[in-house]
């Protein structure tokens, strides 16, 4: 339900834009998600959000959406058990890269799950294969997630993307 959830915000975003949609600010979504997520009700865990305006087709909009997910309801449900806590998100452009960063100072990560993988990380992997991305979990005081990808398709024309 909560992947479906995901994408559904992605086509939200494009239904309320007046006009011909190709992209989507991908600074946008993750406020909509994180909005959505603090408003499910766990109390004392915040977002932080630190975000760029980054625009990208719309075709490569639902991985990214998938991805940011995964990483910030993972975060959202396990990194604070005891109650409040504060989760980072940080989008930037880096000339023609996107970088995306989840991080908490949390408890970190299941050693189990992270030895076996779940279904999450799993598509995690294969979401950024999609989107020639680099990703990555770094545990130490709490859990980093973080993922680097072409603002364009390698095939596609352009950089083009919000300043």
């Amino acid at each position: 339900v909560r992947r479906i959830q995901a994408m559904a915000m992605v086509h939200e975003l494009v239904y309320a834009t007046t006009g011909p949609v190709t992209e989507i600010d991908l600074a946008a979504y993750a406020e909509r998600l994180c909005g959505a997520l603090e408003a499910a009700g766990r109390d004392g865990v915040r977002f932080a959000l630190d975000l760029e305006p980054v625009r990208i087709d719309l075709e490569r909009a639902v991985p990214f959406a998938l991805i940011l997910s995964e990483a910030a309801t993972n975060a959202w449900r396990h990194a604070y058990p005891e109650g409040s806590g504060r989760i980072e998100v940080t989008l930037r452009r880096r000339g023609g890269r996107v970088e995306l960063r989840v991080d908490d100072a949390g408890r970190g990560f299941n050693p189990e799950v992270d030895a076996h993988g779940g279904f999450g990380l799993k598509l995690i992997r294969s979401l950024s294969v999609q989107l020639g991305a680099i990703h990555a979990f770094e545990r130490g005081d709490g859990t980093r997630f973080s993922l680097t990808f072409p603002l364009v398709a390698s095939s596609g024309g352009p950089a083009r993307g919000g300043a």
